[in-house]
């Protein structure tokens, strides 16, 4: 069976990568690798949140039949993805990028997910919120 895997910097997400993931590997009949990047031992409001909101997109995956496994790292976001896809089977790695991101945050995001594709070699898919216009 094949491996998606979405990248969750805690920090930095609207946990969109996450049900984009959860879609796709529903319709690819894949399964899940879920890895939560949480560098710091702080946990604020946002971040107590955004793990609960995880906790509950994990279960309803798993009781639509999505196998998924969940994995948490302390190291840079970008070293504990590359590593995981070393060791792991992962076709198709998914992550998140913020809509609203000034220009100097964008061109480091770009930096980050370039550096990240050549140490890798599976492909990746970079999901961003969608947003309704009136």
């Amino acid at each position: 069976m094949e491996k998606v895997l979405v990248g969750v910097d805690i920090k930095r997400t609207n946990l969109w990568e996450v049900i984009h993931a959860l879609k796709l590997v529903k319709r690819m009949k894949a399964g899940l690798s879920i890895l939560l990047v949480d560098r710091d031992s702080e946990k604020n409001e946002k971040i107590i949140t955004a793990r609960k909101k995880l906790a509950s997109l994990i279960e309803g995956g798993r009781s639509q039949g999505i196998s998924i496994d969940y994995y948490v790292a302390g190291g840079e976001y970008k070293k504990e993805l590359v590593n995981f896809i070393r060791e792991n089977p992962v076709a198709l790695l998914v992550v998140g990028k913020i809509s609203n991101m000034e220009a100097r945050e964008l061109q480091g995001y770009k930096k980050m997910i370039e550096k990240i594709r050549e140490r890798i070699s599976c492909r990746i898919e970079i999901v961003s919120e969608k947003t309704v216009k009136n």
